[in-house]
C-alpha cells in the first residue's frame, strides 16, 4: 500500500475517530488502543522525512495538503502529520505486504508504512 492512498482513507477519520466512531481505514487494522479525542481547530501541518529523495511520497504529502485545502482545513496549523518510512520487518510477515501504523503524540500523529 502506498502512503498516498493509506493516507486518503485515514488521515480523516484518524483525526476524527472516536470510540463510539468505526474507523473507515483500508485495511482495517489489526490491533487499535483508542486514546484521548485530539481536536484541531486551527489546522495541521503535514511534514514527510522522505519527501525530498521519494517522488511517490512527496505526491502523498502533496495529495494530502490539497485534500486538506479542499475541506477549508488550514495546512499551516500547530498540529503534524508526519509520514514516514518504516522498514517492513518492524511488522509482523501477514502485515507487511499492506501493513501501517499510526502513533499520536499531545500535537501530532505519525503515519509510518514501508511503502
Amino acid at each position: 500500500m502506498t502512503l498516498s492512498r493509506l493516507t486518503a482513507v485515514l488521515i480523516f477519520s484518524a483525526v476524527a475517530c472516536t470510540a463510539q466512531t468505526p474507523l473507515h481505514l483500508i485495511p482495517i487494522p489489526r490491533e487499535l488502543q483508542p486514546g484521548a479525542t485530539q481536536p484541531i481547530p486551527r489546522g495541521v501541518k503535514i511534514t514527510c522525512t522522505t519527501c525530498f529523495t521519494d517522488s511517490s511520497d512527496n505526491f502523498t504529502a502533496e495529495d494530502l495538503t490539497q485534500a486538506l485545502a479542499e475541506r477549508h482545513i488550514p495546512t499551516n496549523g500547530p498540529f503534524t502529520i508526519t509520514l514516514t518510512r518504516a522498514a517492513s520487518s518492524s511488522l509482523p510477515p501477514e502485515a507487511q505486504a499492506e501493513g501501517y501504523t499510526i502513533s499520536s503524540g499531545t500535537n501530532s500523529i505519525t503515519l509510518s508504512a514501508p511503502t
